[in-house]
């Protein structure tokens, strides 16, 4: 792909990461006068906008020029929700790794050369938990990718239930608050890439992870 093509869709995630932070705003503004169901629709939104961002960095940083891909960004909600929920497990599961390293680093209980052993054990032990469904650290982004469509247009728009009513109105704070989470974290990995530096330098640092990965290999 030629620096320009690059340089085009870098311009394209940085806006679209600026206007997935608007959307949050809006969301808190929303919420701050007490329209919950609103302002639980502008946040789905920003994760939206967030799996868009993430899309178009994915593809400034790639040499390939398939914009097969890259075309469900837009149009398909189910791929925003999948690529957010993809996005958020992965660091979820980092996250739970680096606690339980850092835990076994820490244990003073443990001697020094015991430490590696003990630390694939505890490694084991969890993603063993997890495969059978007696941990889940991810269960609420699940949750979260499963319902967010519907959440959306109920949040929006008055919709008929059975012979009753629904309306945005009846969404609460707390549902609002499950929504502005999950779209803040997200947001919040992609302005920290973007605030990393430019284009040139983010391309160096993904190469050298890639070299890395082959090297391993």
């Amino acid at each position: 792909m030629t620096n320009s093509r690059s340089e085009y869709f870098w311009e394209g995630a940085i806006l679209s990461v600026a206007n997935a932070r608007d959307l949050l705003d809006a969301a808190a503004e929303s919420a701050g006068s007490g329209r919950f169901g609103v302002a639980s629709s502008l946040a789905i939104l920003c994760a939206e906008e967030c799996a868009k961002a993430n899309g178009l960095l994915a593809r400034a940083l790639s040499e390939s020029d398939d914009t097969t891909t890259l075309k469900q960004y837009f149009t398909s909600h189910r791929v925003k929700h999948e690529v957010g929920s993809a996005v958020l497990t992965m660091f979820r599961i980092t996250e739970r790794l680096h606690s339980i390293a850092s835990k076994v680093a820490l244990d003073k209980s443990i001697a020094d050369e015991e430490k590696d052993s003990h630390l694939i054990s505890r490694i084991s032990e969890w993603s063993d938990a997890e495969v059978n469904g007696r941990e889940n650290c991810a269960e609420d982004i699940a949750a979260w990718k499963k319902d967010a469509d519907r959440v959306k247009q109920n949040g929006f728009y008055v919709d008929r239930v059975g012979d009753g009513w629904h309306s945005p109105a009846s969404i609460g704070e707390c549902e609002y608050v499950s929504r502005r989470d999950y779209a803040l974290q997200f947001l919040e990995i992609l302005e920290s890439i973007v605030a990393y530096g430019s284009l040139p330098e983010l391309r160096q640092l993904f190469n050298r992870a890639m070299r890395s990965r082959k090297n391993d290999k």
